[in-house]
């Protein structure tokens, strides 16, 4: 049903526009981060390089999750997928996962101070990093 009224024409032209590097540099970049975010949740977890592959996962997973589920259950499945781990409890992976989610939020609102000094759309990004603090 979804496809019904697609102009199929109108895709091809659309695939015919992508430029393969920036697609391939964009690809790099997210798989880059992804995997530098599951390195980051295990170093907050204090857990050995050997855990790694576990962490990375289940970033993956949960990153997957958030583009499938509502309302960030990504979030939920990554911290379960950790859990899943015998030597990890259930408590200690949401702690860990915490102190990951709470680093985001400060470098962004740290990238948004840096944006909002440097731009000069200072009214709009002013009202934006507003409603972000708050």
């Amino acid at each position: 049903m979804v496809f019904r009224k697609v102009d199929v024409g109108e895709i091809r032209d659309s695939f015919a526009l992508l430029e393969p590097s920036l697609l391939l540099t964009g690809g790099f970049a997210i798989a880059t981060g992804m995997f530098l975010r599951g390195m980051r949740w295990r170093l907050i977890a204090g857990c050995p390089y050997a855990e790694h592959s576990r962490f990375a996962s289940a970033t993956y997973l949960g990153v997957l999750s958030n583009l499938v589920f509502p309302a960030r259950a990504g979030e939920v499945i990554r911290i379960m997928r950790i859990a899943d781990v015998k030597l990890f409890p259930l408590p200690r992976a949401v702690a860990s996962a915490m102190i990951d989610r709470s680093i985001d939020m400060l470098v962004l609102a740290a990238s948004a101070v840096f944006v909002y000094l440097r731009v000069p759309a200072a009214e709009v990004l002013g009202t934006w990093l507003s409603v972000l603090v708050v």
